[in-house]
């Protein structure tokens, strides 16, 4: 077996021998296609001994770790995120991945963390239901991502609690405070099915 054949690729050789056979372009549009895959990325924030909120995220490219030539290719559409609170790096696909706040404090700690790149660049981002029972924090700090362009909130599943109905008033009133200077995401309201289907 070649030297840089890792047990992914025995595996799928397994279910596929043939893979490793294909020629290298057509393996290389596989690699690529692997990458444009929405992944939803689960931002944990974790306290350790130190009492000091670290973030762990959930959902990193398993296909990275393929073989080296999966790496190789798929590392051109991820970038990769470290901060002092990362748990590990984020390896994330700016154009396609979504970072999923599930609590308002995995939200927090980005923020109140000191200056972090990933605010700057983050386009996707989704919110559950959970995270908006604090609703004028969960805003304030969606706010401080200063390009994003894709926000989803999650409701009840068939969006008539009165809750929801405020949440969605209480967004449009804050952010129409925000100024002109203030970027808006486009926003998509999905149920607790839908995001669990995500």
């Amino acid at each position: 077996m070649p030297r840089d054949t890792s047990m992914a690729e025995t595996a799928l050789s397994s279910t596929f021998k043939y893979f490793p056979k294909l020629p290298i372009e057509l393996r290389l549009i596989i690699w690529k296609y692997a990458s444009q895959h929405q992944r939803v990325i689960r931002v944990r924030a974790l306290k350790v001994r130190s009492e000091i909120p670290v973030v762990r995220f959930i959902s990193q490219p398993n296909a990275l770790l393929a073989n080296k030539e999966a790496f190789q290719e798929m590392m051109k559409n991820y970038t990769t995120y470290s901060n002092r609170m990362f748990m590990k790096p984020l390896m994330i696909n700016l154009e396609v991945d979504l970072l999923y706040f599930e609590d308002e404090e995995d939200l927090r700690v980005l923020i109140y963390g000191g200056r972090d790149p990933l605010r700057e660049v983050l386009v996707n981002m989704a919110v559950s239901r959970k995270a908006m029972w604090y609703l004028t924090g969960t805003l304030w700090s969606i706010s401080k991502f200063t390009v994003l362009e894709r926000l989803i909130l999650q409701t009840a599943n068939d969006f008539s609690s009165s809750v929801d109905r405020l949440n969605q008033r209480s967004l449009e009133c804050f952010w129409s405070n925000c100024g002109p200077a203030f970027q808006r995401p486009a926003l998509e309201w999905i149920s607790t099915e839908e995001m669990e289907n995500l």
